[in-house]
């Protein structure tokens, strides 16, 4: 024996089934009293959603930020702390600049902060502080 469907339910189905395409419809469809710049901003805005954390990164790395994700600390209370990152000054040359150490080279100035003068190159980093930077250090140097 065949299992007969009754036609009301049918008419039911069909008419949510309709019901829901044309609500799906409306909603992509901008308000007509709406400016295009509006329409636009919000274009935009939804493009730029990511859904990963590669995206996120991907795309932060693509606006120039090039500090890896880091946030760095050029004030350190911990004074184990302090001489890492002093450590962490004397690769950049940019850094050891700014310490106003001339031509100190990177062993001259890990030697110095081993020693436990750290202080330099801790107030040259704080003047160099750039949180989108490699290392949170900008450079310093000015073209003239």
């Amino acid at each position: 024996m065949k299992h007969l469907v009754d036609k009301n339910s049918i008419n039911r189905r069909n008419f949510l089934a309709s019901f829901l395409v044309a609500s799906q419809i409306f909603a992509t469809i901008p308000v007509a009293n709406a400016a295009v710049s509006d329409i636009l901003s919000a274009a935009a805005k939804n493009s730029e959603i990511t859904y990963s954390s590669n995206a996120k990164n991907l795309n932060r790395v693509s606006m120039g930020d090039g500090s890896g994700g880091s946030v760095y600390d050029n004030s350190p209370k911990n004074p184990a702390a302090a001489r890492r990152r002093a450590m962490t000054g004397c690769k950049i040359d940019s850094a050891r600049r700014e310490a106003g150490q001339g031509k100190m080279s990177e062993r001259d100035c890990n030697l110095k902060v081993m020693d436990g003068d750290y202080e330099f190159m801790l107030e040259a980093m704080r003047k160099l502080d750039c949180p989108s930077c490699p290392y949170g250090v900008g450079d310093s140097v000015k073209k003239e």
